[in-house]
């Protein structure tokens, strides 16, 4: 049976339980638990728990958490997609911080923003702005810096230093989504002939007049200042009944009798 990998690693069984001379046997438990959490359908009810325990775990043991970065939040290399995107463990949790249907989308933040040290930037840097966002906000860290917790001390940053292919890629990275820059496409009018340019004017005016044909939309002219002329609309003629209706039918029916 075919097992779930991430970044070239497989879940499960295969994990190393020892980090830095620590046996990290429970801590890799509940991570296994956590990856099998995420596997469709994804289990709501043990999503926020599990998610909610590695947060305390995290942030009471300097080296549980260094393991769980380590496993969840590598060192980024060439940046080649967006941080949602893919199967790994860290695009199926970036995925969750801003799906609402699941009720888990601020602890499963937290979590990645623990394995940051709480620093803003960096969660930025692994997850793209738009996806942090809403805890950012919350905890008024828009401007990025980093928050003051009082449940964890962190260490020095020198642990967290980029590696050099980063380093090369990071002016093509667009911050907000966390993935590469999108460049903007060029112009297909440029590679286009007159004779192309000519077909493709007549298509788009037969277009617009059958969507005006059919009531889509309504040409209108513009003025000199570019500003579009409405033109008035004629009132429809609306046939009273009523009394006068009747004053009428009498005074015809009166005219009708001098006449005889």
């Amino acid at each position: 049976e075919p097992r779930e990998v991430k970044d070239g690693r497989m879940y499960f069984e295969d994990l190393d339980q020892d980090f830095n001379g620590f046996n990290m046997a429970s801590v890799c438990s509940l991570l296994n638990y956590l990856h099998s959490c995420l596997r469709p359908p994804i289990d709501r009810s043990s999503l926020s728990p599990v998610t909610s325990a590695l947060c305390c775990l995290c942030q009471g043991n300097r080296n549980i958490r260094r393991f769980l970065r380590q496993e969840i939040l590598p060192p980024l290399h060439t940046v080649m997609h967006r941080p949602e995107e893919g199967m790994s463990l860290k695009s199926k949790l970036v995925r969750l911080m801003t799906a609402t249907s699941y009720g888990a989308e601020e602890v499963v933040a937290e979590f990645l923003f623990i394995l940051c040290k709480e620093n803003a930037d960096r969660l930025i840097k692994h997850t793209g702005y738009g996806n942090a966002a809403g805890l950012l906000l919350s905890h008024g860290l828009l401007g990025g810096g980093r928050r003051r917790s009082k449940e964890a001390e962190y260490s020095s940053d020198s642990d967290d230093s980029d590696t050099e292919e980063y380093e090369k890629s990071k002016e093509n990275i667009d911050m907000v989504t966390g993935g590469p820059s999108v460049e903007l496409a060029d112009n297909p009018l440029d590679h286009m002939t007159d004779e192309e340019k000519e077909r493709e004017a007549e298509e788009l005016h037969r277009l617009i007049k059958k969507m005006e044909g059919q009531g889509i939309i309504k040409m209108v002219s513009l003025d000199s200042q570019g500003n579009p002329i409405v033109p008035r609309e004629e009132p429809i003629p609306v046939s009273v009944a009523g009394p006068s209706g009747a004053k009428s039918d009498q005074a015809t029916a009166s005219n009708s009798d001098q006449d005889d």
